[in-house]
């Protein structure tokens, strides 16, 4: 038996547009199956003494330890050159709207 899980990543972009009103742009969206394997899934059990209730809990803290958001921009600077590197031309260009950029950061979520 396999569980299967899903992670879905994506950049997000806050920003104030001319009029000065907060907008967000979703885009770069991935979405990757990820399976937890029949061995992982016997030794939880086994571990357990066959308490579903423990599993369910198993799963739910690998679902939370994939779902976080890593920040690249935030408070006027990019946290990292390479972030700068990576995600300004995409930003600027790709989105002329941008009047003042707010923060940027790559959100990633993992559910069943």
């Amino acid at each position: 038996m396999r569980l299967l899980y899903y992670i879905q990543t994506e950049l997000v972009i806050e920003y104030k547009d001319k009029h000065g009103i907060n907008q967000y742009i979703y885009t770069n969206r991935e979405l990757f199956k990820n399976y937890i394997d029949e061995s992982v899934y016997s030794d939880i059990v086994y571990n357990s003494g066959s308490d579903n209730k423990n599993f369910k809990d198993e799963i739910e803290g690998i679902l939370k330890n994939n779902t976080y958001n890593i920040i690249l921009y935030q408070h006027g600077k990019w946290l990292r050159k390479s972030y700068k590197d990576k995600y300004k031309t995409l930003v600027f260009k790709i989105f002329p709207d941008i009047f003042e950029l707010i923060k940027v950061y790559k959100k990633n979520t993992a559910y069943q």
